[in-house]
């Protein structure tokens, strides 16, 4: 039997963080306002916590509160996010030691 590399996917919480930065929902300090994505994207904000700061640790993405993110506080067409690619949300993580 072929060993099949096993993985999963992760979320790109540092490029969402990023985003945030780039697109001015900051706070006094320039780090990416969390509390004002929640707001924005309306998504609670132990969500957003998580999706930014935890990133590594979350199992599951509420693809609800994803769309909220990108289309309503990032203020990105959701037509430009249909033609994103999966890699520029999402990594690729092997469990397994290969590839």
């Amino acid at each position: 039997m072929r060993d099949v590399p096993s993985g999963k996917f992760r979320l790109k919480g540092q490029s969402l963080k990023e985003t945030a930065r780039r697109l001015g929902i900051t706070d006094k300090k320039g780090e990416a306002n969390r509390h004002q994505v929640s707001l924005r994207a309306g998504v609670s904000y132990p969500t957003i916590d998580k999706y930014f700061e935890d990133y590594e640790d979350v199992e599951s993405v509420h693809l609800r509160s994803l769309a909220g993110i990108l289309v309503d506080a990032f203020e990105t067409a959701p037509e430009d996010v249909l033609d994103m690619r999966f890699g520029d949300v999402f990594d690729y993580v092997s469990t397994n030691g290969r590839d």
